[in-house]
C-alpha cells in the first residue's frame, strides 16, 4: 500500500488461529418409517420431534423405532435417514391431486375370466378404480369401475374398464371385455388423491375420472422442486388444483383439508319457525364441528381464499391444524410485501402438504354445478378460479363438478342448501401406504446417505438389525472417523438359556458376519421395554441404547472417556435384558470382542465391555482409544484448513505449531493423552516435499488406557511389619 500523506494507517493480522471445537456426539441412524422425508438426513433432538417427523411405532418397525427413542434416553442429537425400496411390492407413498383416485392395494394375482364380473368372497384388498395391469402387456391398463354384491352367489362383482382404450368403454358404467389372462396389481409411484367426502355409503359404482394417472414419488422437498414442472395436469381433468402429501406414509390418510373463501365468513339471518330472525351468525364449518371462525384471526377479503391444514388420529382427534390465507395471483403480495401466491405459502410454509397449481387453465374456466334436484351436471357462466369449491368431485366422465354452494346475495341473505353445511365438504386424503423394505441394498444405501464427511459429522453410528449392521459398518469403514454399535440379533437371544446364547454370539462373530474393523462395536444383548402406544412388552435390539451411551459420555466427559461401568454405562428404562452372563461367559464373550452387557443386583443393567472389533493386538481394540483419535483427528485437520495455500516455510509450520501443541496440551490435561509430540520442520519438510507443494506434521500421540482388569492382592503380614514384608 502506497502512502501518499502523513497519518496513522491501522490494520489488522490475525495470527491467533485455534484448533477449534468440533462435534463428538451426534448419532446417525437408517430405518423404516411411517413417514418423514426420504434421502434427506434429518436431525432429531427428542422424542416429541421423533414422533412428529417420523411417526409413531408400528407392528413393522417398532424395533427400529424404539432403538431411536430410546437414544434419546441419554444424549439429543440423531440425524435420521428413512428407508424406502426401489424395487418390489409397494404403492406410492404420498397423496395426490383432486379427483384422481387410483388406489394402491397390493401385490398379488388375480384371474379374470371372459368378460366378468370377477367374484370375490371378500373385497377388503380392492377398491373402486383399482389399477390393474396386465402381465403381458405394460400398455393395457384396468381399473375397477364396479363392485356390487350378488346375492344369488353371495360375492362380490367387480367390473373393470380398460383405461388405455376408453374409446371402446367410455362411460364406465357396464362391465368391459377383459382378456382371460392373469392381471397384476400395479403398485406404481402413484400419489392418491383427496376429495369430498362420498354422498353415498352404498357399496356400488362410485363416479370417478375415466383415467388413471401414474405420479411420481416425492421423496422431500428438493426432489419436489425438481419435478414441480412435470406434474402433469390432463386436458381432460379440469383441475385448478392439487394437493400432495408433504411425506411419504399412510399416516398421511388422515390429512383433511378445507378450503374457504372471503364470503364464507359473511353473516346471514338465521330464522325461526315463526318466522322472526332470531339471531346474524356465520355457521360455515371447516370441519365437522368446528368453525371456519376457529382458523383465521383475519379472514380472507374478497380475491383470496383461506386454506385450512388438519391431520387426526384414528380416533378422529385433531393433532395438528394450519391455517392461511393466500391468492391464486401469482404476483399478490401482503401488507408486508409478502408474496401470497397459493403455491409459494403452502410449499415454504405448510409441515403437511405441497400443493400445485394448474396455471396453464388460466384465471377463468367453465365452472360445472351439480342440479340441485337431478343431480346432473350444469354449466354455468365462467367463474373466478378463486371459487375452488368448483373443482372438488369427479364425475365419471372426467367433467368437473362440484357441490351446490350459490354466492351470496347480500350479507343477510340465506344461500340455499349451505345451512350449517361444511364451506366445501371438507377433502380428504386417501389410499396412501408406506412401502416395505424389502432388501438390504436399501438399508445400506440409506446408509450412504452421510458417507461425506465433510458435510455431515457423525461419531455415532447406530445399526440397523434388518441387514445385521452391514450399512452401519460400510459407512464407518469409509469414513474412519466415527463408531458403529451394533447389536446381537434376536434370534440369537430372545428365549434362550444363557449358554446357549453365549455360544450362538461367538459363532456369530467368529464366522466374520461383520466386518472386523476398529470403527465397529457389537454387544452381545437384547432388551425388553414396554411400548406404550401398544401397551404391551416389546424386544429391541441394544445398539440404541449402546450409542446412547456412548453419545452421552462423548458429551458430559469427553471422547477418550470408557461408556462402560458404573459411572457411565448404566442402562436407563428397560424391563430387562435378554440374558446375563455370568463370569467364565463374560471372559468368553471378551475375548471375542463381543462387549457383555449385565444385571447386578442392587447396581442395575450394566455396559461391562467396551471393545471394538478389530481383530488383533492394538490400543485400538478399545472404544475410548479409537474415540480419542476420531476426534483430535477431526479438530486438528478442521485447524489445519486454514493453513493451505500459505507458504512452506518456517512461519506457516511455527503458527501449526502454536495451534497444535495448546491444544494437544488441552488433552493431555483432560486425562486423554499421557504425552504428545508434533514435528514440523525442516526434517520432515525437506525440500523435495516442499518442491511437491506438500506440507507435512507428525503427530506422535501416548494414548491413555482405562482401567478393565483391577487386581486385589491381599497379604497376611502375621505379627511382622509391613516394611519386612514388603522388603522381602
Amino acid at each position: 500500500m502506497a502512502y501518499l500523506s502523513p497519518g496513522v494507517y491501522v490494520k489488522e493480522v490475525d495470527n491467533s488461529p485455534i484448533v477449534p471445537t468440533v462435534s463428538n456426539s451426534t448419532a446417525f441412524f437408517a430405518g423404516n418409517f411411517t413417514k418423514g422425508p426420504i434421502e434427506q438426513p434429518f436431525v432429531v433432538t427428542n422424542k416429541s420431534e421423533l414422533e412428529y417427523y417420523f411417526g409413531q411405532p408400528t407392528n413393522d418397525n417398532y424395533n427400529e423405532w424404539f432403538q431411536c427413542s430410546k437414544f434419546f434416553d441419554y444424549s439429543n442429537q440423531l440425524v435420521l435417514s428413512r428407508v424406502y425400496t426401489e424395487e418390489g411390492p409397494y404403492s406410492d407413498i404420498n397423496k395426490n391431486s383432486l379427483g384422481q383416485e387410483i388406489y394402491p392395494i397390493g401385490t398379488g394375482l388375480l384371474g379374470v375370466q371372459g368378460s366378468g364380473p370377477f367374484y370375490l368372497d371378500s373385497i377388503e384388498d380392492i377398491y373402486i378404480n383399482t389399477l390393474f395391469q396386465l402381465t403381458s402387456n405394460d400398455d393395457e391398463k384396468y381399473i375397477v369401475s364396479e363392485l356390487a354384491y350378488n346375492d344369488t352367489v353371495n360375492k362380490y362383482e367387480v367390473y373393470f374398464r380398460n383405461v388405455s382404450s376408453p374409446e371402446d368403454n367410455p362411460t364406465g358404467l357396464s362391465s368391459a371385455t377383459v382378456p382371460n389372462e392373469l392381471l397384476e396389481i400395479s403398485r406404481k409411484h402413484i400419489n392418491s388423491s383427496i376429495d369430498a367426502p362420498l354422498n353415498s355409503d352404498e357399496l356400488n359404482f362410485v363416479p370417478r375420472p375415466s383415467f388413471a394417472q401414474e405420479h411420481n414419488l416425492y421423496k422431500n422437498r428438493e426432489d419436489f422442486d425438481f419435478k414441480l414442472d412435470g406434474i402433469d395436469f390432463k386436458p381432460e381433468d379440469k383441475l385448478k388444483l392439487k394437493f400432495i402429501a408433504r411425506t411419504a406414509g399412510s399416516v398421511n390418510n388422515n390429512i383433511d383439508i378445507a378450503i374457504v373463501n372471503y364470503y364464507d365468513f359473511q353473516d346471514y339471518v338465521e330464522t325461526g319457525t315463526d318466522g322472526v330472525t332470531v339471531s346474524t351468525s356465520t355457521r360455515a364449518q371447516a370441519f365437522e364441528g368446528i368453525s371456519i371462525l376457529n382458523f383465521f384471526d383475519y379472514p380472507p377479503i374478497e380475491g383470496e381464499t383461506g386454506i385450512i391444514v388438519r391431520t387426526t388420529d384414528k380416533f378422529g382427534n385433531t393433532l395438528e391444524t394450519e391455517s392461511y390465507v393466500v391468492s391464486f395471483e401469482e404476483d399478490a403480495v401482503n401488507g408486508n410485501s409478502k408474496s401470497m401466491y397459493i403455491e409459494n405459502i403452502i410449499n415454504d410454509n405448510s409441515n403437511l402438504v405441497y400443493c400445485v397449481v394448474n396455471s396453464a387453465e388460466g384465471k377463468t374456466d367453465i365452472s360445472i354445478f351439480l342440479d340441485n334436484s337431478t343431480g346432473e351436471p350444469i354449466e354455468v357462466s365462467p367463474k373466478p378460479l378463486v371459487d375452488v369449491q368448483s373443482y372438488i368431485f369427479m364425475d365419471s366422465q372426467g367433467s368437473t363438478a362440484a357441490v351446490p354452494l350459490p354466492q351470496l346475495t347480500s350479507p343477510n341473505s340465506t344461500p340455499s342448501g349451505r345451512e350449517g353445511n361444511f364451506v366445501s365438504g371438507s377433502l380428504n386424503f386417501f389410499g396412501g401406504d408406506a412401502p416395505k423394505v424389502t432388501n438390504e441394498g436399501d438399508i445400506k444405501e440409506a446408509y450412504n446417505e452421510v458417507e461425506d464427511k465433510e458435510v455431515y459429522e457423525i461419531d455415532v453410528v447406530i445399526g440397523n438389525e434388518l441387514d445385521e449392521g452391514a450399512g452401519a459398518m460400510n459407512l464407518v469403514v469409509a469414513r474412519e472417523d466415527s463408531i458403529a454399535f451394533i447389536g446381537a440379533n434376536y434370534g440369537d437371544v430372545v428365549g434362550k438359556k444363557s449358554g446357549v446364547i453365549t455360544d450362538n454370539l461367538v459363532k456369530y462373530i467368529q464366522a466374520n458376519n461383520i466386518e472386523r474393523s476398529m470403527f465397529g462395536s457389537f454387544f452381545g444383548n437384547y432388551f425388553r421395554i414396554f411400548d406404550n402406544y401398544a401397551k404391551k412388552f416389546r424386544w429391541i435390539n441394544c445398539a440404541g441404547d449402546m450409542a446412547g451411551l456412548r453419545s452421552n459420555t462423548n458429551s458430559n466427559q469427553a471422547s477418550w472417556w470408557a461408556s462402560a461401568g458404573l459411572k457411565r454405562g448404566v442402562v436407563r428404562n428397560i424391563d430387562r435384558v435378554g440374558f446375563s452372563p455370568n463370569l467364565p461367559q463374560r471372559d468368553n464373550l471378551y475375548k471375542n470382542n463381543i462387549n457383555p452387557i449385565v444385571s447386578f443386583p442392587r447396581e442395575g443393567n450394566l455396559v461391562w465391555g467396551q471393545k471394538t472389533l478389530l481383530n488383533y493386538s492394538s490400543s485400538f481394540d478399545r472404544i475410548n482409544v479409537r474415540g480419542l483419535f476420531n476426534t483430535i483427528e477431526r479438530a486438528m485437520s478442521r485447524a489445519a484448513r486454514s493453513s493451505l495455500f500459505e507458504f512452506n516455510d518456517p512461519f506457516t509450520r511455527n503458527a501449526i505449531l502454536a495451534m497444535f501443541n495448546p491444544y494437544l496440551s488441552t488433552v493431555k490435561a483432560g486425562r486423554g493423552i499421557d504425552d504428545f509430540l508434533v514435528i514440523c520442520d525442516t526434517t520432515n519438510n525437506t525440500p523435495d516435499i516442499i518442491s511437491r507443494n506438500e506440507l507435512v506434521v507428525d503427530i506422535y500421540i501416548r494414548p491413555a488406557y482405562a482401567a478393565e482388569f483391577i487386581q486385589l492382592t491381599f497379604n497376611n503380614v502375621g505379627t511382622r511389619s509391613f516394611s519386612s514384608v514388603i522388603g522381602a
